[in-house]
């Protein structure tokens, strides 16, 4: 198994991709991966037969072997044999209370509650007290888990890979960071049509939410605090501005993120974003285009979602939410015209930012949006 992102230990085994035995050429797509940042088609280093040591769905340590490889199926078959018994070996040596230094309570817990002891990096010896704050939870309720015999459970679908990591992060943020939200209205007529045009008389492609993350790292560029986070009393502010864009391939969540978005053409950006895309549809993205994200953008234009609040992710300030573009008419000087509109909304920390400041971002990024179609205009 790869370390494919340096903060990962362990990877999901998605899928085989060849059958048991089958040859396979150096080169050759042999499984999917899951980590913590994607889905990754995995090649084989070498040529031979195939001999698989991990099942779907197993979470697997970094450098632990997946599979076998040579001439002699045979004697892969042996050797699969001998590895499962030292797995076997392994695993009845190497407790929990081994691999971390922790209370049975806190073991006991944790088992429980589906956490990963790994994650807390706690040095010394980790509490049930520990565990509990991590969860997000303030006490345990009486029972393993609610059961309600009036209601019959279909299936069960474990949480993996990236989905799993978003659990952790999702509940770390809303147990360390008081969420607030504004809202304000910003017409698009102008800049859709100069988008348009810009396309029709440049010949190059530009999207809408290139546009978006333009705009915002300049407006980010005037308001430093959102670009930046909290840690206990500290404010940490980034150098860089490293816009993240939640994007959706295939049910899985993934992070494109632009670096230094600033230094940026739209046009650049939308190149950058159609780069990361494509490689996530492959399978073989560059995890380092899925990290180190200093601010995040939730884009749902492209669906009918019209208003929704996101969630501030952990280590940044603030969620910059895009729902769909709507129209409505206006009397403009006795004549009804048609408008586009979009409810451009603001998650963000409330621990050391307030409405007043998080309206002034919205002001700025509406006002940076006009000139952004200025500069447009002029190029053209």
């Amino acid at each position: 198994m790869p370390q494919l992102n340096a903060n990962d230990s362990v990877a999901t085994l998605v899928k085989w991709l060849v059958e048991e035995g089958a040859s396979v050429t150096k080169g050759d797509v042999i499984c999917s991966i899951e980590t913590s940042k994607a889905i990754v088609d995995l090649e084989s280093d070498f040529s031979g037969k195939i001999v698989q040591l991990a099942t779907p769905k197993e979470e697997i340590p970094v450098s632990k072997p997946i599979a076998l490889i040579g001439n002699n199926f045979e004697q892969l078959k042996k050797e699969k044999e001998k590895q499962v018994q030292l797995n076997h070996q392994d695993s009845d040596k190497k407790t929990v209370k081994e691999k971390f230094n922790a209370t049975k309570k806190a073991r006991n817990l944790a088992e429980k509650l589906g956490i990963d002891l790994s994650l807390l990096n706690i040095e010394g010896i980790i509490k049930e007290k520990d565990v509990l704050e991590f969860s997000g939870k303030e006490q345990l309720e009486g029972q393993d888990h609610i059961e309600n015999n009036d209601v019959e459970i279909e299936s069960y679908v474990d949480l993996t890979g990236g989905r799993k990591t978003g659990k952790v992060l999702m509940l770390e943020s809303i147990r360390t960071i008081p969420q607030s939200y504004v809202e304000r209205i910003v017409l698009l007529d102008e800049i859709v049509k100069t988008i348009t045009n810009y396309e029709a008389k440049k010949g190059k492609l530009i999207t809408f939410l290139s546009v978006v993350i333009s705009v915002l790292a300049k407006t980010l560029e005037q308001n430093k605090r959102f670009n930046a986070y909290r840690e206990n009393d500290q404010i940490l502010i980034y150098k860089n501005i490293n816009i993240g864009v939640v994007v959706n391939q295939d049910n899985y969540v993934s992070i494109p993120t632009i670096k230094n978005a600033c230094s940026l053409h739209p046009t650049e950006i939308t190149e950058e974003l159609m780069r990361i895309r494509m490689s996530i549809m492959r399978k073989n993205p560059i995890l380092e285009d899925l990290s180190g994200a200093s601010f995040m953008v939730s884009a749902m234009d492209h669906t009918e979602i019209t208003r929704f609040i996101p969630i501030v992710h952990p280590r940044q300030a603030a969620t910059l939410a895009i729902p769909k573009i709507q129209f409505k008419l206006e009397d403009r000087e006795g004549v009804l015209s048609k408008v586009s509109y979009l409810n451009l909304g603001l998650s963000f920390d409330h621990s050391f930012l307030d409405a007043i400041q998080a309206s002034k971002v919205l002001n700025d990024f509406a006002d940076n949006l006009n000139h952004q179609k200025d500069l447009l205009d002029s190029e053209e």
